[in-house]
């Protein structure tokens, strides 16, 4: 079953097209990875997991956090979203555990250079059109995403993982890809996050002592990246980006307010809910945190932006889950490591394969502490797909992987 695949496309390309659910929307990508995971049982022998019970554990304890936080929340409202998006998040934990674990064909490097193609294509198709119109220079294309950052944190993964591939021509339309996605939908987090990716996969493909000649090729890389964040079209806004994260007022860059904010009501909801959290998927709810950032955000008329995700990741886990959320994540951030330091010498994996899960949890992990959006958005998911793969596919399983 090409578990991999489906998930993979699912998550990249599906998740733009979201289904209103009353107070929330959720992703296509969610209702095909329930699909798969039901035709996936059709017909198909038992599998064994492994570290069945560490999972199990894992869901009575958010299980249990869920129905404390909703006695406990100091929320006035969004329970009903709560219990709903709870429900179908469980579902959906559930799903990608069965796909994980059934996976036996993992996506080739023609079907991730077709999916980077369709991206790359799109955006090209929306910077014509800005310039037929005559939109502003300062408007950046995202393609089929809403944002240049969800475009960054939806492609990074499969550039890096072409980058890996055996075969030139992949290696080469991954680096066109991304200096022409640097050129025309620079963003920040696409600068920094496949930097990181870049290394954590070098370092997982590898697993061996790393010489000089390799530790200069790193360096080259890193170098070029700076390079073109320099000599970048957008160059100015990263600045004003930049330098508006050390200061609020109206003089500050309104991304760099939303950063802030996201910082500044994860403090107070940590704080004023005594590290419980406010609840699964309530954050903004009333009364809402009352911060330096959203008090001039409000005098802007902005006030509604990015209440209820925190503009990043952790910002929402945080805030949503308290001191259970930082557990989580340190547990994610452990696994990760795993997968960079062990996976490569436990499972015989081709080398664009591992890039790709590495760097699929990365953008989770690391990229939440720069943007994000909700615990079903496509990187998130496509990030958690792999980690979950990490835990519970059979060792045998991997064995397949090898093919690429």
């Amino acid at each position: 079953m090409q578990a991999d695949k489906t998930v993979l496309w699912s998550c990249v390309v599906l998740s733009t097209v979201s289904i209103p659910l009353g107070s929330f929307s959720l992703g296509l990508h969610v209702v095909a990875i329930f699909l798969a995971a039901i035709f996936g049982l059709v017909g198909r022998e038992p599998v064994r997991y492994r570290n069945v019970s560490a999972i199990l554990l894992f869901l009575l304890a958010l299980t249990f956090h869920f129905a404390a936080a909703s006695f406990l929340s100091l929320c006035e409202d969004l329970l009903q979203k709560s219990v709903l998006s709870f429900a179908l998040f469980g579902v959906m934990f559930l799903c990608l555990i069965r796909l994980a674990a059934r996976a036996d064909s993992p996506p080739s490097s023609k079907s991730i250079r077709m999916l980077l193609s369709v991206i790359v294509i799109s955006v090209v198709i929306e910077q014509i059109w800005l310039w037929v119109t005559g939109a502003s220079k300062l408007i950046r294309p995202s393609g089929i995403y809403l944002e240049p950052s969800h475009l960054a944190l939806s492609v990074i993964p499969l550039i890096v993982a072409l980058m890996f591939s055996h075969e030139m021509h992949d290696r080469r339309w991954s680096w066109v890809s991304l200096l022409a996605l640097l050129m025309l939908s620079g963003s920040a987090t696409l600068f920094i996050v496949v930097a990181l990716c870049l290394i954590a996969s070098y370092i997982a493909t590898t697993q061996r002592s790393i010489s000089i000649v390799a530790t200069a090729r790193i360096f080259f890389v890193i170098g070029s990246l700076i390079f073109l964040i320099y000599f970048s079209p957008f160059w100015g806004a990263f600045d004003a980006r930049l330098n508006g994260v050390f200061k609020t007022d109206f003089a500050s860059n309104i991304s760099s307010l939303v950063y802030v904010i996201g910082w500044q009501m994860t403090v107070d909801n940590f704080r004023t809910t005594d590290g419980l959290g406010l609840g699964f998927n309530r954050m903004g709810c009333t009364p809402r945190p009352s911060t330096d950032a959203s008090e001039v955000l409000e005098l802007m008329g902005l006030g509604a932006v990015n209440y209820n995700d925190g503009s990043f990741t952790f910002s929402k886990i945080v805030s949503e889950l308290g001191i259970f959320g930082i557990v989580i994540w340190t547990g994610a951030a452990y696994l990760l490591f795993r997968m960079i330091v062990v996976r490569g010498r436990a499972i015989k994996a081709a080398p664009i394969y591992i890039a790709l899960s590495v760097s699929a949890a990365m953008v989770l992990i690391f990229g939440g502490f720069i943007r994000g959006t909700t615990y079903f958005s496509g990187p998130f998911v496509l990030g958690l797909y792999f980690l979950l793969a990490h835990i519970v596919k059979p060792s045998e399983v991997s064995k397949v992987v090898t093919t690429l």
